[in-house]
């Protein structure tokens, strides 16, 4: 039922303000990032106390990889810029990079993080207005006004905790999950194009209100290890519903 990934994004949450843009430091991210040849550009992010300060991201050539070196964070996101033509490679496979960039990061510049998380965006195959509809009806309770014109535009978000073990800590873990009928453009087989498609959208993040830099690398690594099974049984949970 799933026709493509859309995106795939790790977040970790750390005090990374001295990770800063000098030339030293530049210079040792090209060189261990070569392997997907990523180059870095420069933006300001404003500090907690007003002042400017000057970060950095890197990014491929074809846009797909972005590693974004934050204040207080640090985002690694693969986007498929190019459906059904680039070598989007899966979820377990970006993950895997996920936990070699962090090696490479953490291992030079030893911070702990105090949030992690995982968002993935997907999308199911084309399907008619009969088709769209009929997923509305197994995911909504219309009233008799949508029943009679069936809406073209919808969205639900779902939010649960559950306490889950990352390496031995035992944490609160948020699973958001989305459904959505959505409009608009894509490149796809390198032409844009329009669709009207059912999007799911998941986000499995530690809970916000424990703001302890708590987690070293070895917990960061437990947590992507352990976040595709989560992910993967939400999102087979999610498919089950529209069958």
């Amino acid at each position: 039922m799933i026709d493509f990934a859309l995106k795939y994004q790790a977040v970790i949450f750390a005090s990374l303000e001295e990770i800063s843009p000098s030339p030293d430091i530049l210079k040792y991210f090209i060189e261990e990032f070569k392997d997907k040849g990523l180059i870095p550009s420069m933006f300001q992010e404003i500090t907690a106390n007003g002042k400017i300060s000057n970060r950095f991201i890197f990014k491929s050539l074809n846009d797909e990889w972005e590693i974004e070196f934050g204040i207080n964070r640090l985002n690694i996101k693969k986007v498929n810029r190019d459906i059904h033509v680039s070598n989007f490679g899966t979820k377990k496979e970006f993950l895997e990079e996920v936990v070699k960039i962090v090696n490479v990061i953490f291992n030079k510049f030893p911070h702990k993080a105090n949030r992690i998380s995982f968002v993935t965006q997907y999308f199911i195959k084309p399907t008619d207005s009969k088709g769209l509809n009929s997923i509305a009806s197994k995911v909504s309770i219309l009233s008799k006004t949508y029943q009679d014109n069936p809406p073209i535009n919808w969205n639900h978000r779902y939010v649960s905790r559950m306490e889950k073990k990352i390496s031995e800590k035992n944490e609160i873990v948020n699973f958001i999950g989305e459904i959505n009928r959505v409009q608009g453009n894509l490149k796809i087989n390198s032409k844009i194009e329009e669709f009207d498609r059912v999007e799911l959208k998941f986000d499995i993040n530690t809970f916000q209100g424990n703001q302890e830099f708590r987690f070293s690398i070895n917990d960061i690594e437990d947590f992507y290890e352990k976040v595709y099974e989560w992910e993967d049984i939400l999102l087979n949970e999610f498919l089950k519903i529209m069958e």
